[in-house]
């Protein structure tokens, strides 16, 4: 049946052109009716799984960068060592030179608040942080370079508030 290149009644090609709407979004894409997704694989396995490729750790790649078993322990040993209060200088002395330092401002006013430090013993990629598997310990100092907090992902490193 031909359609009509013209019509006399409003709205007539509006509603053919919602019926060829329909049929085109119930097709899907390539034309095959679209799926709401496996029929095997259940809702909470899927939301369990990660989306993103880069927040699993491909068994077959290694990490970007790994301490060895030693220098994990000296590590983990000389932050015991470390009190609240000390100064930055002290515990750079005690533990390296960081992986990261850097001068953390507030936001409204653009004023330093204090300094992070932080040491990796384990980071998965260069470019990334992968919070689920990269092993670090952060340094919060003041601006007078006291030693604040520490925040450990390290096994064997506890969190000092």
């Amino acid at each position: 049946m031909p359609l009509p290149t013209q019509t006399n009644r409003p709205g007539a090609l509006a509603v053919a052109a919602l019926a060829c709407v329909t049929v085109l979004w119930g097709s899907g894409v390539n034309g095959i009716a679209a799926q709401q997704g496996p029929s095997n694989v259940s809702g909470n396995y899927l939301k369990s799984t990660s989306q993103r490729p880069s927040d699993m750790p491909h068994e077959t790649s290694r990490p970007y960068f790994q301490m060895s078993d030693q220098e994990k322990r000296n590590l983990i040993d000389n932050v015991k060592k470390v009190r609240l209060g000390d100064k930055r200088e002290q515990v750079e002395a005690l533990l390296g030179k960081p992986w990261e330092d850097y001068l953390v401002r507030r936001k409204e006013n653009n004023k330093p608040i204090g300094r992070f430090v932080k040491y990796y013993v384990l980071k998965l990629s260069k470019n990334l942080v992968n919070d689920k598997y990269d092993q670090d310990v952060l340094f919060r100092f003041d601006n007078n370079d006291s030693l604040q907090k520490i925040i450990s992902h390290v096994a064997g490193i506890e969190n000092r508030p």
